[in-house]
């Protein structure tokens, strides 16, 4: 539901919105997609952000949630 909202406001290509959470269920980031580039779907951007900020984060420890279905 939290992602939907996020998606809903920060969204103008809204339904779709991703989020990346760690295994004590904090948000680490999300995103939305980008209608300027077929290649910057909200899922793409919510993994390039989450490198970034987290460089040595353990991948298999994270879930990651989507509104609609990845590519």
């Amino acid at each position: 539901k939290e992602l939907i909202q996020f998606t809903r406001n920060n969204s103008d290509i809204e339904p779709y919105g991703c989020s990346i959470y760690d295994a004590d269920g904090h948000l680490l980031t999300a995103e939305v997609g980008n209608k300027y580039s077929p290649i910057h779907h909200a899922e793409i951007l919510a993994i390039n952000r989450c490198a970034e900020r987290f460089p040595q984060i353990a991948w298999n420890t994270l879930t990651l949630y989507t509104t609609g279905e990845p590519c």
